[in-house]
């Protein structure tokens, strides 16, 4: 009888680690799996976007570490949490060859939309230049922060 065959790397759209980022951030994962372990999906998420998604990435967890600014033990605690929570695909490494890496999206959250809305933007939204009457380039009539966001 053979093993069941390993998970293969997902498709991913274009711009899937924005996507899960944000996702990350509205279901409040670091409250569930950690700081760190959102850190390491973070990491893994945008290193899998700087590969154009063309398959898994592989590190060491020596770098992996030093990449999340924590040591190899604390990282492994993270790594796990977030691997049991479903954020994170990790396949172990061995001597001389790295761990394979992939993000994966919790099957209770696949379908919370993550865009901007009105009631998450809070004071980030303004209107447009012109119709609030503000000065371009302003938020809330400072001119010390970023251009104003305008949401359709």
């Amino acid at each position: 009888m053979s093993s069941p065959a390993p998970p293969k790397y997902p498709q991913r759209p274009a711009f899937y680690a924005h996507r899960y980022c944000r996702l990350l951030f509205l279901t409040r994962a670091a409250s569930e799996i950690g700081p760190e372990a959102g850190l390491i999906c973070i990491d893994v998420a945008h290193t899998e976007d700087a590969t154009r998604y063309t398959g898994p990435v592989r590190f060491y967890a020596q770098d992996l570490a030093a990449r999340c600014g924590v040591s190899v033990s604390t990282m492994e605690r993270a790594r796990k949490r977030a691997v049991d929570a479903g954020w994170l695909h990790y396949e172990p490494g061995a001597k001389r060859r790295p761990a394979t890496y992939w993000t994966t999206i919790p099957e209770q959250v696949r379908d919370v939309p993550d865009g901007l809305t009105r009631e998450d933007a809070g004071d980030f939204l303004r209107q447009p230049d012109g119709a609030s009457g503000e000065h371009p380039g302003s938020i809330g009539g400072r001119t010390d922060g970023p251009s104003t966001l305008a949401l359709s």
